[in-house]
């Protein structure tokens, strides 16, 4: 049986989000990181194949051909001196729901600005979600390079980069950027060794995370696997806190209740290991403890696997809320008590129903407020203070020509302070 990387003391480990606009090179940097961490030369370590643990895709019509669009994807890479797993976020708007469960996840986010386009819609909404959801750095690649011979459209596209990352609470002027493009292969030398200053410059930012592995239990269903056996669930998920071992019996924490389960098996991008930490991204198998489980219903993306099936949660939550201004991409009007909107704390989406506090008769885009009381459609097992992303009908209904429609837009962001047991008073 082999060891995990992520296991290992002396490789430490991180998680990485690849955000961005759509079609700015998310998925070719993605290829080309695992491409220069397998096949350099200089680079004896790079022992592991460029193994995906997921790609999900969704077919959609473009330009009247029938294409398919990756809903999320995970790949692992390595560096001289650590082990890496990479989300590669959609940048499609209506797949937000997977960039808002890789900054969850990501210790370090990897912000992809086509230095053609420079930052567009997509870059700052994902910069904001990043924010929101405390990813502690950010790193600009600027993609593309090899497509600009003007130097100054690259310092344009680099200070509109700078820009966003401003507006969305980042140090933008310090923030790293590392100007180069998607080629990995070796077919053009230069622009492969961007790639390589890429991964040294994310060795050179980021701190080595605190990962409390001895805590209790708490970890997120990022992903269900549908080709299952009848009687097991696999799931792909992020472990928050605590261990799990092969053999553990947990709590399901989900929309419709709460289910017991056995650990069954552990892998790491299939490799079976007997435990998986804090801060790793793993598959697990899972089997009822009982009556059978229709996993369907039960385990779905944003549930959670708890130690004890008594953790505190509750439908009705006390919350922080600040509205995004129009200049952050927010709402154009006011708020009143009974407004209606999805708090999403990353993988975990639920629909609320707010009550602002009495001497606060309406809220205004760029205004914030404290005592906000929620009530939540259902009660998910979330450690507070827990920080969310409000997404909401803001925006409109979006259409999309041969397909179905959608409310949608960020509207605010916050933090659930604690959880409450009254009903709220509209």
């Amino acid at each position: 049986m082999q060891t995990s990387p992520a296991l290992d003391p002396s490789r430490p480990h991180i998680n990485v989000a690849i955000l961005g606009h759509a079609g700015h090179g998310k998925s070719r940097l993605l290829a080309a990181l695992t491409a220069r961490s397998f096949v350099h030369p200089s680079r004896p370590w790079a022992k592991y194949t460029n193994r995906i643990v997921f790609v999900d895709t969704m077919p959609y019509t473009a330009r009247g051909e029938l294409v398919r669009h990756a809903r999320m994807s995970v790949v692992e890479f390595e560096s001289p001196f650590r082990h890496y797993d990479a989300l590669d976020a959609p940048g499609a708007r209506r797949l937000c729901d997977a960039a808002l469960a890789a900054c969850s996840a990501a210790d370090v986010a990897v912000v992809v600005v086509s230095a053609v386009d420079g930052a567009l819609a997509q870059t700052r909404e994902h910069a904001v979600f990043a924010r929101a959801l405390g990813v502690p750095t950010v790193i600009v690649f600027l993609s593309n390079c090899d497509r600009v011979s003007d130097p100054a459209q690259l310092d344009l596209a680099e200070n509109d980069a700078r820009e966003v990352l401003t507006d969305a609470g980042f140090s933008g002027d310090l923030a790293p950027i590392v100007r180069g493009a998607s080629i990995g292969d070796g077919d053009d030398a230069q622009w492969a060794a961007t790639i390589d200053d890429l991964i040294a410059a994310i060795d050179r930012e980021v701190s080595d995370p605190a990962r409390d592995v001895d805590a209790s239990v708490r970890a997120t269903v990022l992903w269900r696997y549908d080709r299952t056996m009848p009687k097991d669930g696999i799931a792909l998920v992020h472990v928050k806190s605590g261990t799990i071992r092969r053999g553990d019996r947990l709590a399901l924490v989900g929309r419709r209740g709460t289910e017991r389960v056995t650990v069954v098996d552990c892998r790491v991008f299939d490799r079976q290991v007997e435990s998986v930490g804090a801060g790793d991204i793993a598959t697990l198998r899972l089997s009822a403890v009982g009556e059978p489980i229709v996993w369907r219903r039960a385990m779905h993306r944003g549930a959670a696997l708890v130690a004890r099936a008594d953790t505190q949660r509750s439908r009705i939550a006390e919350v922080s809320l600040r509205l995004l201004s129009q200049s952050e991409g927010g709402r154009h009007t006011d708020v009143v008590s009974g407004f209606r909107g999805a708090l999403c704390f990353g993988a975990t989406k639920v629909a609320a129903r707010f009550v602002l506090p009495p001497r606060v008769e309406r809220l205004k885009p760029g205004e914030s407020a404290s005592g906000v009381m929620a009530e939540l459609l259902w009660a998910p097992a979330l450690a507070t203070p827990a920080r969310f992303v409000l997404r909401d009908g803001s925006d409109g209904l979006q259409r999309k020509f041969g397909g179905g429609s959608k409310w949608s837009g960020t509207s605010a962001v916050g933090t659930l302070e604690r959880w409450r047991v009254a009903e709220p008073k509209s």
